[in-house]
């Protein structure tokens, strides 16, 4: 129907495209293509996210073997996992250091033990890093998963997945917390890909009419 009132209750039902009828024929297969290729991005991301969840739950397995091992075979055990893994003491040192997170800091881990969380991180990210290492300490208890962003020695910033959990001996006594941080870049620009292809015209990049809604309904928004 040719009434805005219809396509705006179409666009708030879920609706993500229509054509009005009757269908021109160049318009139609235009919107079939940009369907397409937003089904394609969505299938992509929904596999990243699928991959990224068993690397997640097959480190939660490694990590939950790992704090039951002595310190040398636990390094030598986490350097197969796809992460970057370290520990810190009470005082904030680094009790071992896997050798992506190692790479990441363009050192190896022997060098790095014994330091201060700085040694592998921006001064910024590394207070963050140990305001929550003392959260853990106070109570014990792990925190949940947060997303941060990290520079690497290339100067390229990483977005990372990163999780933070308490480090117990063979006595049950905390003695540290261990640090992993999984490289979730490429799913983000994935999902960033998948958004502006929601909201924009594949070919020609401008914005389309569900961006315009959004943006008509922030502003109806504020001017209430």
């Amino acid at each position: 129907y040719d009434d805005p009132s219809c396509r705006l209750r179409a666009l708030e039902a879920g609706a993500t495209d229509f054509v009005i009828s009757p269908v021109e024929h160049v318009e139609f297969r235009s919107r079939v293509r940009n369907l397409l290729a937003l089904r394609q991005h969505q299938v992509n991301s929904r596999s990243e996210v699928q991959a990224l969840a068993r690397d997640i739950e097959a480190l939660e397995r490694s990590r939950n073997d790992l704090v039951r091992e002595s310190r040398e075979a636990l390094a030598q055990l986490i350097d197969t996992v796809p992460a970057m893994i370290s520990a810190t003491d009470p005082d904030g040192l680094l009790i071992f250091v896997n050798a992506r997170q190692a790479a990441s800091a363009a050192a190896v881990p022997g060098d790095l033990v014994g330091h201060g969380t700085a040694r592998i991180m921006d001064d910024e990210r590394a207070a963050r890093s140990l305001a929550a290492d003392a959260q853990i300490f106070a109570t014990g208890q792990p925190i949940p998963g947060y997303e941060e962003e990290a520079t690497d020695v290339h100067g390229v910033v990483r977005t990372l997945f990163t999780t933070k959990a308490p480090l117990r001996d063979s006595d049950d006594r905390l003695v540290g917390v261990l640090t992993t941080s999984i490289d979730i870049t490429d799913r983000k620009r994935a999902e960033e890909q998948l958004l502006f292809l929601a909201r924009h015209d594949a070919m020609t990049g401008l914005p389309n009419r569900s961006l315009l809604g959004e943006r008509l309904r922030d502003l109806c928004a504020r001017g209430r």
